[in-house]
């Protein structure tokens, strides 16, 4: 699998988590989707700059840039020296009138 398939996977991953929760929610969810990642620290090692944490693949990010961001933001986030170094289950989280967010 390369970097296109896998974020074509997961946006087909997200769309059926979608598709799934709506059957089962009286009201409806918004269509446009976004992602929060989990916010995984690995605390081996150097530490970066005040208020980031070290992400998969050793980069070093904010909290709030993991937090409903684009599918495509998502794999990028997800995707490091050609894997994905963790285990993904995909789910709806919560919505608001823009968009169901996905966790």
């Amino acid at each position: 699998m390369n970097k296109r398939e896998f974020t074509d996977r997961l946006i087909l991953a997200g769309t059926r988590a979608h598709a799934f929760a709506a059957s089962y929610v009286v009201e409806s969810l918004p269509e446009t989707l976004c992602y929060t990642v989990d916010k995984h620290d690995d605390l081996s090692g150097r530490c970066g700059p005040e208020g980031t944490i070290k992400f998969l693949g050793g980069r070093f990010l904010y909290p709030s840039g993991l937090v409903r961001i684009s599918p495509v933001r998502a794999a990028q986030l997800l995707w490091v020296d050609g894997m994905v170094p963790a285990w993904i289950n995909i789910g709806v989280w919560d919505c608001d009138e823009g968009a169901t967010e996905l966790l």
